[in-house]
């Protein structure tokens, strides 16, 4: 979930590792 609002989000590949990626929050 995002740390941010708390919405489930797809976690995808950022910079070779995994981060989370909410589309509301941009995190």
């Amino acid at each position: 979930r995002c740390p941010c609002c708390g919405d489930p989000v797809s976690r995808v590949m950022v910079a070779g590792r995994y981060a989370y990626f909410c589309p509301f929050c941009q995190e």
